[in-house]
């Protein structure tokens, strides 16, 4: 069972034979990583995503009491698009060494662009 993403940090991870995972479409990639390496056999991701007018207690749709979410199957081009997003969506800490790598010399302060990188 895995239960990773949204708003809550509740995460529930094991190792199973088919592991279904609902990712929001801000999860982080380490999430995503998670969630995608859980199944022995397959891994399947589930993205929703929030649309306007549907936060909280607002909801454009409702079917009855009971039922008030409405399903919205999209296209595979969308999910690979999400999907992209949440892989983009690298949140780990950089040290400022890494930052120094990936800036032009030329925009760095003169104490930073001197000083050698990590050996």
């Amino acid at each position: 069972m895995a239960a990773i993403g949204g708003p809550t940090k509740n995460r529930l991870v094991s190792t199973a034979d088919t592991c279904h995972a609902v990712l929001s479409e801000c999860a982080s990639r380490a999430a995503a990583y998670v969630a995608m390496t859980r199944g022995r056999e397959h891994n399947h991701a589930y993205i929703y995503t929030r649309d306007p007018g549907e936060a909280d207690h607002e909801h454009r749709h409702v079917l009855d009491d009971r039922d008030v979410h409405q399903l919205r199957r999209s296209t595979k081009h969308a999910a690979a698009h999400y999907f992209r997003m949440i892989l983009a969506n690298d949140n780990r800490p950089r040290t400022l060494h890494a930052e120094a790598e990936r800036t032009d010399r030329e925009l760095l302060p003169a104490i930073v662009a001197g000083t050698p990188g990590p050996q």
